[in-house]
């Protein structure tokens, strides 16, 4: 994303090749050496990951946004989650997977998993409101 916003917005080709190339590299070294960052970094207990699939997905994704590379979208339909998403978080970006694969490949199978993530969200689903209208999904 990154390189979008360098390339697109700012104007500057140099530094957004820069951060693409570093990309790749980070990349390469997150599929081929699979673990927690929390599982070598001490988390806290608030910022502990649960796994990794959504982010190799998401990385998959945006790489192949940027690169049109086929590799790097096969990756991503690995890792891809179709469930309803808990919810989009630090550690959570499941429904950004499923809403940039669709628009990346316009393929009609994945629109269900999105519809499926705000039927939860939306008034009717499983996430409660509180009183006011704010969906509530928990508190910390």
């Amino acid at each position: 994303a990154g390189y979008l916003v360098f390339k697109d917005i700012c104007g500057d080709a140099a530094y957004a090749d820069t951060l693409l190339e570093h990309a790749k590299t980070l990349w390469e070294f997150g599929i081929n050496n699979q673990g927690k960052y929390s599982q070598s970094v001490p988390a806290g207990g608030f910022y502990e990951s649960y796994n990794v699939t959504d982010e190799n997905c998401w990385g998959s994704l945006w790489l192949y946004k940027v690169t049109g590379e086929q590799k790097y979208l096969d990756e991503a339909k690995k890792w891809y989650d179709p469930a309803p998403d808990w919810g989009m978080s630090w550690d959570d970006v499941i429904i950004g997977n499923q809403i940039l694969m669709y628009n990346l490949t316009g393929d009609a199978q994945y629109l269900p998993p999105i519809e499926g993530t705000f039927k939860e969200w939306l008034p009717g689903g499983s996430v409660p409101y509180t009183p006011k209208g704010l969906a509530f999904r928990l508190q910390w």
